[in-house]
């Protein structure tokens, strides 16, 4: 009896930690709150839809938070291998580097010893990183990005 319950203990252990992907969408960052995750096709679907074709087809999650006056939104897509998430991070900054008209004021920054590529458009900062085989790209209002971005990467080190 004993051994059996050890078994299927350790059975339930094991399915539960290998079929999921690490959560990066803290109940809140700074003074936004988070308000409302999606993840899964869900979340692939926002994606392709934001991006009008299909550009992900990864394990993702979505996190919206909200203050007073303002709106974050952090999207997170987990990748099998490091190589795989730096070639779509490559990719990624690459493109927007070239497109000058939709963002400005492009380049990377350093925080904390992680590399970030920092851009505006649409009156919000976003950052792109990626940390091992997962990538982040975060949108926030300008006047609190720098300081989102930092507790955001506390929350999550």
């Amino acid at each position: 009896m004993k051994r059996n319950i050890i078994i299927t203990l350790f059975i339930v252990l094991s399915v539960s930690s290998c079929s999921k992907v690490p959560s990066y969408l803290p109940e809140s960052v700074l003074n936004f709150k988070l308000s409302k995750k999606i993840s899964g096709e869900e979340a692939k679907n926002y994606l392709n839809r934001l991006h009008f074709e299909s550009v992900i087809d990864v394990e993702s999650q979505i996190g919206f938070y909200d203050k007073t006056s303002s709106t974050a939104i952090i999207y997170i897509s987990h990748y099998d291998d490091k190589d795989s998430a730096k070639n779509i991070f490559d990719t990624m900054t690459k493109k927007i580097s070239e497109r000058i008209s939709l963002y400005s004021n492009s380049g990377f920054i350093n925080i904390n010893g992680t590399k970030v590529y920092k851009t505006l458009s649409r009156g919000q900062t976003h950052f792109v990183f990626m940390l091992g085989t997962t990538l982040f790209w975060i949108s926030v209002d300008n006047e609190s990005a720098n300081d989102f971005l930092k507790d955001y990467l506390n929350h999550i080190d």
